[in-house]
């Protein structure tokens, strides 16, 4: 089925008209209550990918971002299989996504909620699926903000139909390292922009490496050897999963700038391949795909040096 999926025809199919005919037929009461959904006026507003990037950079802002797994593990609902859902992981979810009290903090969502047209179709089907299910749920929080940023301010090239831009969104990206000393938190085999060209422009690299899996268990231990070896004023890059979402809030109420920055360096991995879908990659942990749990040793010689502590999972 995955090599049925993959091809130029399936993905016309779902594009034609006819995908609405036998989406309508399988799944009547989804399509309807997704077509109520276009038509409502309470949709949040989202700041543009290319204004997000700029803003973040200029204003040094902070950045917590919710995807499809962040508003999921909201609702207390199991996403990915690296995080179980919680309770506690609900809450502080939702102190986020309605905060008012972090300073120069940008709060993100997917701007896919006013249209889905920039996306390949297994990812727009997919959301339309997922709006049809959970908006009467996401509702209170998704009108919490006036404005909300871009969530893919990470994520611009897999899913995009229009890949033209991707390197210029790269290059802004890039701009908010510029010549600062980064810090990276990360699952123990992330290797966020190891041996590529993506951090290259940061005055100075180091690596607290969490638990690949279940890292939001180990929360207070990860921020207390932050709030230990971390300068104020270095750039925290976060990539843990919706533990990342919470995190980068609460640095930010601390004076950090802390980006929960996700999957930009698979992102950036898959562009330079020119890859047209998620594939595995023999070095990092990829979530998101059969295999990706596989993972080589790293080779990297400056990979180790950078690594300043290591939070492992109980």
């Amino acid at each position: 089925m995955e090599r049925i999926k993959n091809t130029n025809l399936y993905n016309r199919f779902l594009t034609s008209p006819m995908y609405n005919i036998v989406m309508g037929l399988k799944h009547p009461i989804l399509l309807g209550r997704y077509l109520k959904y276009r038509g409502s006026a309470d949709k949040p507003k989202v700041v543009g990918l290319e204004t997000t990037l700029k803003q973040i950079t200029v204003q040094k802002m902070s950045v917590t971002r919710f995807g499809d797994g962040e508003l999921k593990w909201l609702l207390n609902e199991n996403s990915y299989a690296f995080q179980e859902g919680s309770e506690a992981l609900s809450e502080r979810l939702k102190e986020v996504i309605t905060a008012t009290d972090a300073p120069k903090l940008a709060i993100c969502i997917p701007d896919v909620f006013n249209g889905l047209s920039q996306y390949m179709p297994q990812n727009k089907n997919a959301w339309i699926e997922l709006i049809a299910r959970y908006n009467h749920a996401w509702r209170p929080y998704l009108q919490a903000q006036s404005v909300f940023y871009d969530a893919n301010m990470s994520r611009f090239y897999i899913d995009r139909r229009d890949k033209s831009q991707t390197a210029y969104y790269f290059e802004l990206l890039k701009q908010i390292w510029q010549d600062r000393e980064v810090v990276i938190v990360e699952g123990q085999a992330t290797r966020f922009g190891v041996g590529n060209d993506l951090l290259s422009n940061a005055k100075s690299v180091k690596r607290i490496l969490g638990p690949a899996q279940n890292a939001f268990d180990q929360y207070d231990a990860i921020m207390d050897i932050i709030k230990e070896q971390v300068a104020s004023d270095a750039l925290i890059l976060i990539a843990l999963g919706p533990t990342a979402t919470v995190m980068a809030y609460d640095l930010a109420k601390l004076g950090y700038q802390a980006i929960d920055i996700g999957h930009a360096d698979l992102e950036y991995e898959w562009y330079q391949m020119k890859a047209t879908q998620r594939v595995a990659l023999n070095d990092r942990y990829v979530n998101e795909v059969e295999g990706g749990s596989q993972v080589a040793e790293s080779e990297a010689p400056d990979y180790h040096a950078e690594i300043i502590a290591t939070i492992r999972e109980d």
